[in-house]
């Protein structure tokens, strides 16, 4: 017998065999209760007057009441736009006039200046007592499914201004069911994400917890030194964070091997990582310290997930999931076949309604339906998709054209983790300053490697070591605060 039924077109879990539990560092709720609370901020929403089809913004650290209130939304069926919970007055306010949000809740003391907005400070669900009664009134997501603007989520900002991005109910529910399925996700797995609620990332971890079943911890995901003690204590068989985080957690237990003992025989069968093209010297480190592969996965918020790997295939990050297609071109939009390094383009059923200008204005812009990813790559002869980094403005310097991420993998081929910002120079086509991560004693060692591999085209005029990089909470480095830095540390130069 069957165990899922079709909204939509899309497929859905039964509601009845959904066993995943929301955990917490020190209590867990069922299904059962979560569905409760639910239901009963559903209808406090509703007396207070939220109809279906409003608007509302959500800011929510990552904590139990976040996934109430997410859910909520989704089950009254309105378009849900997802704040990131460190924006300044000034920044949420220009959200709000953006996306026309007539609602907003939040968990914290925060207030936008339109008065004409209906703001509520969300109760703390961990702490209420469980509502007795409506045990056959189920969550429903069939509205909000057939929603064009179900969610809207807002770029990382990593490069500028942060921009609003319009998704369908459908494409991200088809698009999350299919990468659960390429993932290999189960129902008795248990997840631990180590990124922000409110991020593309997090937000489809939800999503993934729902349509699995799968059991879900909620944890602070700032605090990475807690993760392994979380990942042994709750036998967690799922970890998701961001390479920052990843590559912080396995030097910590290099550091600590009969840590690392425990962990290489806990219940862990996969750690993905993702949000910038990872580095091949931490895939190899991760895999000779813990004795399984460190997993990737590849795609945008825009785009959707596109490719994944999995425990039995890891290679780069991994091969097209169903729904969706990718493509690799040349300058000249030729596709390439496999091994020659290009532009990546993808379609599909994932792909957004367009970028928000105003409450109903979007704007998309596709190429005979393809959509370009402003990546490099290039596939191999199996079809495993391998990302080379972004396709910045080309470089021109000393009569050599080269782009900034092929730079990037040479130096974190070494073993360290890079970041390049280019300067506008007359003389030379281009001031280079690299920021590696890396002990600031050990930067002439470091330096004498970096030249040695580096074509003298590439050399960089300033090379700066830091204890740690600046990271945004979705894991991508902080390229805006690099540039002031470098900018700054320069300006006597130029």
């Amino acid at each position: 017998m069957s165990n899922s039924h079709r909204v939509n077109g899309v497929e859905l879990m039964d509601i009845s065999q959904r066993q995943g539990r929301l955990l917490l560092p020190d209590r867990s709720f069922s299904h059962w209760e979560f569905k409760a609370d639910v239901i009963r901020f559903a209808d406090e929403l509703q007396v207070k007057g939220l109809a279906t089809d409003e608007r509302v913004i959500l800011k929510c650290s990552n904590s139990y009441t976040f996934c109430v209130a997410l859910f909520t939304l989704m089950h009254l069926n309105t378009s849900v736009v997802l704040m990131d919970v460190e924006m300044n007055p000034n920044e949420m306010d220009e959200i709000q006039c953006r996306t026309g949000a007539k609602w907003f809740l939040t968990d914290d003391d925060s207030r936008l200046s339109d008065s004409a907005c209906v703001q509520i400070k969300l109760p703390c669900f961990e702490e209420r007592a469980q509502p007795e009664g409506d045990g056959d009134r189920e969550i429903s997501l069939m509205g909000w499914l057939e929603r064009k603007d179900a969610v809207i989520l807002f770029s990382s900002g990593s490069t500028g201004k942060p921009k609003g991005i319009v998704k369908s109910g459908k494409s991200v529910v088809c698009n999350l069911r299919a990468t659960a399925e390429a993932m290999q996700y189960r129902t008795d797995d248990v997840l631990l994400p180590m990124v922000p609620f409110f991020n593309t990332w997090g937000f489809f971890l939800l999503l993934i917890w729902w349509l699995t079943g799968c059991s879900l911890l909620i944890c602070n995901y700032r605090y990475t030194k807690n993760l392994v003690r979380y990942l042994l204590r709750h036998r967690v068989t799922i970890v998701e964070a961001t390479i920052s985080t990843t590559y912080s957690t396995l030097q910590l237990l290099k550091r600590q091997p009969e840590v690392m003992e425990k962990v290489k025989n806990s219940s862990l069968r996969m750690w993905y990582t993702s949000g910038a093209p990872v580095p091949n010297n931490l895939k190899r480190d991760f895999y000779d310290h813990l004795g399984q592969p460190l997993l990737d996965y590849y795609g945008s918020t825009e785009a959707g997930n596109l490719t994944a790997g999995h425990p039995d295939d890891w290679v780069g990050s991994g091969k097209i999931i169903a729904g969706v297609d990718v493509k690799v071109v040349d300058s000249e939009g030729k596709q390439l076949p496999p091994g020659q390094i290009g532009e990546v383009f993808a379609k599909g059923n994932a792909l957004m309604e367009g970028y928000i200008l105003s409450p109903g204005e979007y704007h998309l812009d596709l190429q005979d339906g393809w959509m370009d990813m402003k990546d490099f790559g290039y596939f191999d002869e199996s079809g495993h998709l391998h990302v080379l980094g972004r396709k910045d403005e080309a470089i021109h310097r000393m009569g050599s054209t080269f782009y900034l991420c092929h730079m990037e993998r040479l130096v974190e081929d070494l073993g360290v983790l890079s970041k390049v910002v280019a300067l506008p120079d007359e003389r030379k086509g281009a001031y280079l300053v690299l920021f590696v991560q890396h002990p600031e004693s050990e930067i002439a060692a470091i330096r004498k490697k970096i030249l040695r591999t580096l074509p003298t085209y590439m050399y960089p005029d300033k090379l700066i070591c830091l204890e740690e990089f600046p990271f945004l909470p979705v894991g991508k480095v902080d390229g805006k605060s690099l540039e002031r830095r470098a900018e700054e540390l320069i300006a006597p130069v130029l």
